[in-house]
């Protein structure tokens, strides 16, 4: 059903929406489901551990997620390399964008729990890594 939905708005709308289409599904679903397991991992931690909840124990789920972005960027470079179809590519792409949105739950947790007192510093430093980094991307783009 959600390839479904993904395929049809990205043959309606053209291959220049591809990247959209996919973020907006996978997205939703990396946000929900990064949020709910990552809680889950924590619950489970504390279980196992006698009660007690050390900050590192939410940066386990950053494993989790290159399940999701290591193949999904194999799958999007070999769609791109050999000109599969736009199918492969939204699948590959929506493999890596769920990995990416569920690895940043874990990190900012891990973030606001190792400094409990500085959530706003962490919040603004995480927030100014990302702005950097998305920055720096048009420095390492071909023309």
């Amino acid at each position: 059903m959600l390839y479904y939905m993904m395929w049809s708005v990205a043959m309606a709308s053209g291959p220049d929406r591809l990247a959209f289409c996919t973020y907006s599904s996978c997205g939703l679903v990396a946000e929900i489901f990064g949020h709910w397991f990552n809680d889950f991992l924590a619950a489970r931690y504390v279980r196992n551990h006698g009660g007690t909840l050390k900050p590192k124990a939410r940066l386990r789920m950053s494993y989790n997620t290159a399940l999701f972005m290591i193949p999904g960027l194999i799958l999007l470079g070999q769609a791109l390399q050999q000109h599969l179809n736009y199918g492969v590519i939204i699948i590959g792409w929506g493999m890596y964008v769920f990995g990416v949105i569920t690895a940043s739950v874990p990190i900012t947790a891990y973030a606001l729990e190792s400094y409990p007192t500085a959530s706003a510093e962490v919040s603004g430093l995480l927030n100014l890594s990302r702005v950097l980094g998305g920055f720096t991307v048009g420095y390492f783009q071909q023309s």
